[in-house]
């Protein structure tokens, strides 16, 4: 999903496909606005420019890994860890907000049935992923 709203945003004639994934995944209708929040949070205010790849790449790019970690680490309220991946992306003042939008997300996943596992926060390969996706099909959707 992160791919799709990065390739959806700025693009206001069509709509966003992103939006779609939420429903194909049956994330509760609270998930699209946290995850927007989110993203559009990160979009505008990180210190740096973030790794997030074409939908058709096959390796997760190192912030994409990262994402996936930070909704772990908030399903599991690690919420230490989890501040600490928002602060490699954003200023201080803007952590607590993001904080907020990423906990709204990782509920709404958790809500679905999808758990994100914990893992390393360097990019892993699809394949790898691929084997999750298999056993809880939504996971497959929030690439």
């Amino acid at each position: 999903m992160q791919r799709l709203w990065a390739a959806d945003c700025g693009d206001a004639t069509r709509p966003a496909r992103w939006e779609g994934a939420f429903r194909a995944a049956r994330i509760t209708e609270t998930g699209a606005p946290a995850f927007d929040l989110l993203m559009r949070i990160v979009a505008h205010a990180a210190r740096r420019s973030l790794d997030v790849r074409v939908s058709r790449c096959r390796r997760l790019g190192h912030d994409e890994g990262l994402l996936l970690r930070l909704v772990s680490l908030l399903q599991r309220d690690r919420l230490v860890e989890a501040s600490a991946i928002l602060d490699l992306w954003l200023p201080r003042a803007a952590v607590q907000v993001a904080a907020l939008a990423a906990a709204g997300f990782a509920a709404a996943l958790a809500e679905a049935g999808l758990i994100m596992p914990l893992r390393h926060a360097e990019a892993v390969e699809w394949s790898r992923l691929a084997a999750y996706a298999h056993a809880t099909p939504g996971l497959a959707l929030l690439q």
